[in-house]
């Protein structure tokens, strides 16, 4: 499962005084990369009766708590995942969490700096 917000995901570097209004909005544009992402990197059976993790994949954002949620509700999907002993693994949230991480330090900056921009004139 990835767990997108602003505070606890980039709070780290900064970025935990982000007004509300446009955390919102981060957020829901992450949550979409991160799913985007997930779903792209997802193994597919294309037989009748194979694994869909693609299918399985899920997302969800909480308004009140301003967070963005994607998770797998197949309970195979961890297999593909970090692999086992008769499968070699598959990472596909994993890729999707960093993909959002990067995609979110890139929309804050640049709404930061139309911002300062706006404030300058």
């Amino acid at each position: 499962m990835i767990t997108l917000d602003i505070k606890g995901t980039l709070g780290k570097f900064g970025y935990s005084n982000i007004p509300d209004s446009i955390a919102e909005d981060i957020i829901k544009i992450v949550t979409d990369v991160a799913y985007a992402t997930a779903v792209k990197r997802a193994p597919y059976d294309p037989e009748p009766d194979g694994v869909h993790i693609r299918d399985d994949l899920q997302k969800a954002f909480y308004r009140e708590i301003k967070t963005g949620v994607v998770w797998i509700k197949s309970p195979y999907g961890y297999i593909a995942e970090f692999g086992s002993r008769h499968r070699l693994a598959h990472p596909y949230i994993r890729p999707a969490s960093i993909a959002a991480k990067n995609k979110m330090k890139a929309v804050i900056r640049v709404s930061t700096k139309r911002a300062v921009d706006k404030e300058k004139s």
